[in-house]
């Protein structure tokens, strides 16, 4: 714990609170002010909205940045219908669907899929949020089995 050397942790402003040294003179809080030479901020509620920002700080507009990119070698690969950023539509016909589906339920099907599945979804941690019903509880006294069964 090193208070004093200016850096501390979480941790040590903790321990020293719970040993009762609350509040030390060095710590604080001061009054921020602007400087005389600092600029005027403008309040949340009369600032312009982000693209107002940009353009009245000198901001890229589209085309001139696609056009000093074209100058400076670099292509870009966007399209304005943005059909990159979307899911492709379906291609093939009804045949070609139900050959997939029957090809999608042969590996869901097949034996190394399952062992896989099984693997993949074997999980030590999956059930430790699980709620307990009542249902449970009653069906394991029933068994004789955990709290519920012992008498």
């Amino acid at each position: 714990m090193c208070l004093s050397c200016g850096f501390a942790t979480d941790r040590d402003y903790h321990i020293k609170q719970q040993n009762g040294r609350i509040g030390d003179e060095d710590h604080e809080l001061q009054e921020w002010s602007a400087d005389e030479d600092a600029e005027e901020i403008e309040p949340l509620d009369q600032m312009p909205d982000q693209r107002q920002r940009y353009q009245r700080n000198n901001g890229w507009n589209v085309e001139e940045m696609f056009n000093t990119n074209s100058q400076m070698g670099v292509q870009s690969t966007y399209e304005e219908d943005l059909r990159q950023y979307t899911t492709a539509p379906v291609e093939g016909n009804e045949e070609d669907r139900r050959r997939a589906d029957q090809i999608a339920r042969e590996i869901e099907n097949s034996q190394q899929s399952k062992f896989n599945a099984r693997l993949e979804n074997d999980d030590d941690e999956r059930d430790l949020d699980k709620q307990t019903t009542e249902e449970d509880f009653e069906l394991q006294s029933k068994r004789g089995g955990g709290a519920g069964g012992q008498r």
